[in-house]
């Protein structure tokens, strides 16, 4: 994978960042947010078609809607 498309070091560093920080709940709030973006992008992707972007994400339309409503809360 190109260097500049890796996201893992960029998020090595911010998590080592974060941890040395202390920030509390780090797992579950980055999943999250981490989650919330790609969901964003897949839907921008397919111009708001929830069951392609379901299909690109790898989970169903069902989940993706359940997903998008629990973000909304």
């Amino acid at each position: 994978m190109p260097r500049s498309t890796d996201w893992r070091e960029p998020l090595r560093s911010w998590a080592a960042r974060a941890l040395q920080e202390g920030t509390p709940d780090l797992l579950p709030e980055t999943r999250a947010a981490m989650e919330q973006v790609l969901i964003e992008a897949a839907l921008e992707h397919t111009a708001g078609k929830r069951i392609e972007a379901a299909r690109l994400l790898g989970v169903g339309r069902n989940t993706l809607t359940r997903k998008l409503n629990e973000q909304d809360d």
